[in-house]
C-alpha cells in the first residue's frame, strides 16, 4: 500500500481550486468530497489508489474551458435542472460536519446526513451512488439545508451546555 505522493496532493488541491471548491477550514468542500469518496478526513492519510479515486471524482466534475463562460457548468447528466445543485450538496456536507464536531458520535457523517435527509425530507439518499441526492429537488435541498441549520444550532447549544457543566 503506497502512500499519497506530493504531486497527487498538489493535483487534488489544484483541481479543487479550479472547481471553486473551498479548501480551508473545518468542513470545507474538498475535505467533504474526500470523506465522501474515501471515508478519510485527511488528504495526507490517503493511499495512492484513494488519491487517484479523489482525482478521478474531481476530474468528473470539471468542465472543459469555454471562452464564453466564466464559471464551469455542472454536468447536466449528473445534476439535471431542477435537482439539488452542487452548492446545495456542499452546504449540506459542511453543515453535517459542523453538527458532528459539536455533537460527536460513533455514526459517520455520511450516515448522519442520510438519516437527517430521511427524517426531515422523508427520503433517504443512496450514499454509495455517484450523486446520492439525484432524486432530491432544489426545493427539497433548501428544506434539508434549513433543517440542518436548525440541527447545527441545536448541537451547538448542547455543546455549550456540556462545556458549562464540565
Amino acid at each position: 500500500m503506497t502512500t499519497i505522493s506530493t504531486s497527487q496532493i498538489s493535483r487534488i488541491y489544484a483541481a479543487a481550486r479550479d472547481l471553486g471548491m473551498s479548501t480551508k477550514g473545518d468542513g470545507d468542500d474538498l475535505h467533504a468530497l474526500v470523506y465522501a469518496v474515501t471515508g478519510k478526513d485527511s488528504i495526507r492519510q490517503l493511499t495512492a489508489a484513494e488519491a487517484r479515486e479523489v482525482i478521478r471524482e474531481l476530474d468528473k466534475r470539471s468542465v472543459p474551458a469555454d471562452p464564453h463562460r466564466r464559471r464551469p457548468a455542472p454536468d447536466p447528466s449528473v445534476y439535471p435542472p431542477g435537482q439539488m445543485t452542487p452548492s446545495q450538496i456542499n452546504k449540506c456536507w459542511r453543515l453535517i460536519y459542523s453538527v458532528c464536531e459539536s455533537d460527536p458520535s460513533e455514526v459517520p457523517p455520511a450516515d448522519r446526513l442520510a438519516g437527517a435527509a430521511e427524517r426531515f425530507i422523508g427520503q433517504r439518499p443512496n450514499m454509495m451512488a455517484k450523486n446520492p441526492f439525484r432524486f432530491f429537488s432544489q426545493e427539497q435541498g433548501s428544506q434539508l439545508i434549513e433543517s440542518l441549520k436548525r440541527l447545527e444550532y441545536s448541537a451547538e447549544v448542547k455543546k455549550l451546555k456540556r462545556d458549562r457543566k464540565g
